[in-house]
């Protein structure tokens, strides 16, 4: 889209036809909750394993949650949608969804949601690491 010559209409519908928002993070603190506000959780004192638990409940979930709902947001008010139906290449939708996709807010908006997009997915990595951490600590603590 930077460049008018090397757009390609069609490839460019069907492009979008591939991308859903899908749904973001809907994870659940409920139990890890109950343990803390109970004391199960740190019965046995605060070792490595309830800190990095507590990682993941208290930091990853949380980020995840309120930038899922960013991009959630994003992803409904702020993108200009066109038509991509069956009809997309007809000469009247064509022209409506090129003043759609070449119009100045169109890209911008692209832009941001992109950006935003990626900066959730590098959270979701961060957290599924943490995830896996706390999985090794686990099992490590179990096979003592």
């Amino acid at each position: 889209m930077d460049e008018e010559n090397s757009f390609d209409y069609e490839l460019f519908v069907k492009s979008k036809r591939l991308v859903t928002s899908g749904n973001t993070f809907f994870g659940t603190k409920a139990s890890y909750e109950a343990s803390v506000s109970s004391g199960r959780f740190t019965y046995f004192g605060v070792d490595t394993l309830a800190n990095e638990i507590g990682k993941v409940y208290e930091h990853h979930y949380n980020r995840l949650d309120l930038n899922g709902l960013l991009l959630d947001e994003a992803n409904q008010y702020k993108m200009p949608d066109f038509n991509s139906g069956v009809r997309y290449l007809s000469d009247k939708i064509k022209k409506q969804n090129l003043d759609i996709i070449l119009s100045p807010v169109y890209y911008p908006a692209v832009v941001d949601f992109i950006s935003l997009q990626n900066s959730y997915i590098r959270k979701a990595n961060l957290a599924l690491y943490q995830m896996k951490k706390v999985n090794e600590l686990l099992l490590k603590k179990l096979n003592e």
